[in-house]
Order: structure tokens, then sequence, then C-alpha cells
């Protein structure tokens, strides 16, 4: 059928006399390609785009750029999905089909969060739920309200994400929409997870998983197990966590279509790790590289494709053009030829006639030949010039597209370091601790607890270096306020101790940060270990604020026993030899003031320099 179909196509573009006519029996040719090749026919259907301007027909035009827009999408061709979606919306303002006008925003919306603009694919995300609202369609409105929360969740602006939910969840039961009540949920207890209020996100995203059980949506499924798995493991309820996590893998096997999530394998790591069973934590963490990796090279793969796929379509069309220009230059050619034969003619009637015609026919007629054949060669000359400058400008485009593609292939690269440095750091500090397991030494031990502090203090500055993806902007509020409570919460303080943080010193460089996250590191273990002895309650205070441009102050300290200088400074342990080295390091010098508690003053400059390894 497909195929009796193409052939049909084919026919009306042969036979056809109308650029109309040309464009539609294109897009039927493409349409029937379309899964086959793609490549051929994003080529075909921007043919049909080019003949549809030219025929001025607008509804034509929309619907030929709409099927290129879903085939670059399909292509991973992003850049120019978002220049099409853009195209086309401002097209299908100019008509009054508030549907499709929704529908075209949705894909434009699309395009901006493929490329992290999500702040502007929520303000699209509005107008397109606005146009919905007027057109009455309660299901579409609905979809609707699900897309701007997936998209507020995405942007990470969670207290919209929960304000939006209270209208979305008051319109579905409103409407009697079990499947959108749901969706909502879902949303925001996802946001609620991303606040860190896990006993809050659990009831509504058991009320999503129970909705989606019933009514057999294994993606949305799949996805509310998952995130009741992540709250569980927040709260230390392993076995909840692991039921969920079990539920989760069953349904991935019992449908094969759906997409390989690597986060599960990380949760079930962490539940391992904290029921205890390390073996099964490291198996887990290999499992869910390796699956990361997998995925992101399929993403690389597809990428590459697309690109391929539109710059032989770019190539096609530059042909197609030096074909046009030779055609033109021909019929020209052809045009002169038959008016000149058409002179000969005259010529043999004059012949006829007199003598004298005869011969003024001749000179006049050799003279035009002599103008014919300059022309020709002029019109030949300017054809390879032509073909020449085509055939520069497509080495320009493909030398353009290689440097794209190694920039892009550059900043990836480098996230993707950084991010393997925390994992290969998280597996050494897994390695420690199973070490530990097998020590009765308490005293080994205790070096040995000290030993996995400073690994995490290193791996958390990595992973804050994956996640932000610039190595000079590094939150060090975020950074400093996760280290301190992943100290506390390894000595039992977590809820115990509170932690207080005034940091105007902000996005620091990786050389400052490393040694300042191991020196804080040390400070606070110190304080968890010695300072809250015998007590169930406690605060550790840290400053960090600039001192003019390029210095910086550091002011910890904790209400606990207090430490007098001479075991500070005159003390041979690691820890406090450490913690000089590092100031050093820092090109600072640290002090002990005196008062209640023990306080240490420590001022660095902060300047770029080559990060040195204490000695």
């Amino acid at each position: 059928m497909a195929s009796r179909q193409e052939d049909s196509a084919h026919a009306d573009v042969e036979g056809a006399v109308t650029s109309v006519a040309r464009a539609k029996a294109i897009l039927a040719i493409a349409a029937a390609q379309a899964k086959a090749q793609p490549g051929e026919s994003l080529t075909k259907v921007t043919m049909a785009v080019s003949f549809a301007e030219r025929s001025g027909d607008q509804p034509l035009l929309l619907r030929a750029l709409r099927q290129q827009r879903d085939l670059e999408h399909r292509a991973g061709a992003y850049d120019q999905f978002l220049v099409s979606a853009i195209r086309i919306v401002g097209i299908s303002e100019r008509y009054s089909d508030a549907r499709g006008l929704a529908e075209d925003l949705r894909s434009l919306c699309e395009a901006y969060e493929r490329i992290g603009a999500f702040d502007k694919a929520i303000e699209f995300r509005r107008q397109a739920l606005f146009l919905l609202k007027s057109t009455g369609d309660s299901a579409e409105m609905g979809k609707g309200i699900v897309d701007l929360i997936n998209s507020l969740v995405l942007a990470g602006r969670f207290s919209e994400v929960l304000q939006q939910s209270e209208n979305a969840i008051a319109y579905y039961s409103a409407h009697d929409n079990p499947y959108g009540l749901a969706s909502v949920w879902l949303g925001q207890g996802e946001a609620l997870i991303a606040q860190r209020k896990y006993s809050a996100a659990l009831p509504v995203l058991t009320r999503a998983n129970n909705v989606f059980g019933k009514i057999h949506d294994p993606v949305l499924a799949s996805r509310a197990l998952r995130d009741l798995a992540e709250a569980n493991i927040a709260l230390s309820d392993w076995a909840n966590a692991r039921n969920y996590l079990d539920q989760a893998f069953k349904l991935s096997q019992d449908h094969s279509e759906l997409p390989k999530d690597p986060k599960l394998f990380a949760l079930m790591s962490r539940v391992y790790e904290g029921t205890g069973e390390l073996s099964g934590a490291l198996a887990m963490h290999r499992a869910h590289a390796a699956l990361r990796d997998s995925l992101f090279n399929e993403r690389m793969a597809e990428r590459m494709v697309g690109l391929q796929a539109l710059y032989s379509n770019q190539r096609k069309n530059e042909e197609l053009d030096s074909m046009r220009l030779r055609a033109e230059a021909n019929e020209e050619s052809a045009t002169q030829e038959r008016a000149t034969g058409r002179f000969w003619i005259l010529g043999f009637v004059v012949l006829l006639i007199t003598v004298s015609g005869l011969i003024l026919m001749v000179r006049r007629t050799r003279k035009l030949t002599r103008r014919t054949l300059l022309k020709n060669q002029v019109v030949l000359r300017q054809t390879e010039e032509l073909r020449a400058k085509s055939m520069e400008l497509e080495r320009q485009n493909l030398r353009l597209a290689e440097s794209l593609m190694n920039e892009d292939q550059k900043d990836v690269q480098l996230k993707e370091i950084h991010h393997r440095v925390k994992n290969n750091l998280q597996i050494v500090n897994t390695l420690l601790k199973m070490q530990g397991t097998y020590i009765e030494n308490d005293a080994l031990q205790e070096v040995l607890n000290d030993c996995q502090g400073r690994v995490r203090s290193m791996a958390l500055v990595h992973e804050h270096i994956y996640r932000c993806g610039d190595l000079n902007r590094i939150n060090v509020k975020a950074h400093t306020l996760a280290l301190g409570e992943a100290v506390l919460k390894n000595y039992g303080l977590a809820g115990k101790v509170a932690l207080d943080l005034t940091v105007t010193y902000d996005h620091a460089h990786l050389e400052d940060l490393i040694p300042l996250s191991l020196l804080l590191n040390e400070l606070i273990t110190n304080s968890a270990k010695h300072a809250f002895k015998d007590r169930d309650q406690g605060r550790i205070t840290i400053i960090m604020r600039r001192m003019g441009e390029n210095q910086c102050e550091l002011l910890f300290s904790d209400d606990g026993v207090g430490m007098g200088h001479d075991q500070f400074f005159n003390s041979d342990s690691f820890g406090s030899e450490l913690v000089r080295t590092l100031a050093t390091q820092l090109d600072g010098r640290i002090r002990l003031l005196r008062g209640e508690g023990t306080t240490f003053q420590l001022t660095f400059d902060v300047q770029d320099r080559t990060l040195r390894k204490a000695s």
C-alpha cells in the first residue's frame, strides 16, 4: 500500500504544473518515506517548503513546515527544530485556529526545554494553556496544566509547582478525572522531594501510584514508584524503599518498551549501602554507571545521525540550486539558437527574391552567430564560477559544523570527567567502608572513618562541578551545607547539632574549594567527635565573607567544651597538622580565638593558583 501511494505521488510530481500541486505531491512521498528513510524524507519536505513559498499558499506552507519540524525533531537536529518551531508559531498566529496554535506552542516549548531554556518554555506553556481555555476542551486543558507543572519541575521553580498543583487539583476534582489528579499528585510529590519535604511527599505519591496501578499506565507508574523509593531512602526506611524499587524493576521487565532508568540502580545502591550490603551496593553502582554511559552514547549517536542528515539535506539543496541555474542558462541558450534558426529561414526566403538581400542577410547572420557564441562562453564561465563558489561554501559549512560538534563534545566530556571522578571517589569511599568491617582495632577504625570523610568532601566538590558545569561558578554555600550535613549524619548528630551558615563569599574557584572543603571537613569532624560529648544539643556556626577584592575570612565556632591553644598548635595529630597545612596552601593563616567553645579564624587570599599537594 505504501509503495503504491509513493508511485502515485511520483506520478503527480512529474505531471504537476503548479507549485501547489508539486508541494502536495512531494509531501505525500515524504510521508511514505518518513519511517524507513528519514534523511530522504527531510530532503523532500524541504523541497515542498520551497514550492509552497513560491505558491504563496500559507496553509500549505504551514502544513509543510509542521512536517519538516517533526522530522527535525525525530532526527535529533534540535537547533533546526527550534528555528522551525519559531517560524511556525509566527505563521500560525495569523489564523483563528486556537487549538492548532496551542499545539504549535507546545512544540516550541519542547524545543526550548531541549536546549535548557526552561523560563522561555514556561512562558509559552502559559500562553498555550490560555488558548486551550478559550476552546472549552476540558481534556486538552488538563493536558496543558500537567505540561506546565512538568516544565516548572524541570526549571526548579517548586513553589510555583505547588501553587499550580492546588489549582489543578481543584480543576480535575470538579471534572472527576482521576488520571489528571494522579498526574498532578506526581508533580507535586517530586516538587516536595526537591524541597526535602519527604514526609509530606509520601502520601501524595502513594495516591498517584494507586491510580496509575489501576489504569495500567506503566510509564507514570514506574516514575511514581521511583519517587516513592527516593523519599523512603531519605527517611532511612530501607524496607519500603526496597519494596518500591523491586516493583519498579518488575514493571520494567514486564514492559520491555519502557526506557531504562539509570536512577533505579543508583537508588538500589543506596538501599544496599544503608542496609550494610556493601557488595550489592557496589554492584548496583557499577550497573548504574554502565547504563548511564550506554544511554549517553546512544544520545550522542542519535545527535550525530541527525546532524549528518541535516548537512546532507543542505548539500542536496545547494546541488538543486546549481542544477536550476544551469537549466536556466541552457534554456536561454536554446531560445537564442531558435531565434538564429528563424533568421536563417528568413535569409533563404530573401535569397529567392534578390542576390543583394542574400549578401546582406549572410553578413547579418554571421554577426549574430559570433554574438551568440560570445554569450554562450560568458554563460559557461559564469556557471563555472557559481559552481566553484558553491563548493567553497559547502566546505566552509562542513568546517563550521565540525567545529561546533567538537565544542559540544568538549563540554560534554569535561562534565563527564568530573562525574567519573566523583563516581571513582565514591567507589574508594565504599571500599574503605567495606575494609572497616573487617577491622577490630578501634584506633584504626577511627582513622578509616576520617579518611572516608575526606574522600566524601572531595567527591562532593566534583559533584557540584558536574551539576553546575562551570569550574569558576561553584556555589560555596550549597556545598558547605551539604558537607556539614553529611559529617553530622555520619556521626549520628543530624537533628541534634544545628548548622548556622552565613556565606557572602560565593562562586569559588576549584583551586580554592578543594583545600577549603578538606579544611572544613576536618574542623566539623573535630567538633562532632569531641565538642558535644554527653549533650543532646549543640550549634556549629560557619561564617565566610569577603574582605576586599582578593581576600576572604572564615570564622568557625562551636558551643562545645572548647580547645586550648597548645592542644591545637602543639598537637602532633594528623588532623591538626592537615588543617595547618591546608591553611598554608590557601596562602592564609589560622588562629584559635579565646572564648567559650572553640573558635577558629582563617584569612586567605582569593585568586587563581595552581593546586599544590599538601606535604
